[in-house]
């Protein structure tokens, strides 16, 4: 019986580890690669990988990490946003209402957006990258539906 209750222990501690490396690779992807976190972090690029490959992440580079990629340590431990007690994911119906979107369109004009910022020798906030979808997505729906944005 002690063995069951073990196995179904370190599964879940194996799932929550892959869970933590996930956001940690969105936030890691966010800002700016692997290399640039490492360097702002203090984390060696080596023990980066590791986590990013789903081994259990000290706490310390925890929080390092989370300041690097400007998110809370709360956040990229649980998914959870401390400031609206919500996980920072949307759920999937929220998903569901942007189906209609061409999805290879909107990913090009992100990674457009992203090398602009990029070339510019920085990295954008959440908000400026929300701002940035926001636009793509007004350009996107007007050209679907022959309205140019701002105007009635």
């Amino acid at each position: 019986m002690q063995e069951r209750v073990t196995d179904e222990t370190e599964t879940a501690d194996n799932s929550m580890v892959r869970q933590i490396a996930a956001r940690l690779r969105q936030a890691v992807d966010a800002k700016g690669g692997q290399s640039a976190i490492s360097r702002l972090s203090g984390v060696p690029l080596s023990t980066l990988n590791g986590y990013l490959s789903g081994v259990d992440m000290k706490a310390t580079n925890m929080v390092a990490l989370a300041k690097a990629c400007e998110v809370s340590v709360e956040w990229l431990a649980t998914g959870n946003d401390p400031a609206s007690s919500q996980s920072i994911l949307p759920a999937p119906t929220e998903i569901a209402m942007f189906a209609s979107i061409n999805i290879d369109q909107l990913a090009r004009a992100m990674l457009t957006a992203r090398d602009q910022f990029a070339a510019r020798g920085g990295n954008p906030t959440w908000r400026e990258q929300a701002q940035v979808v926001s636009i793509i997505y007004d350009m996107i729906t007007a050209q679907e539906t022959g309205k140019i944005p701002g105007r009635s």
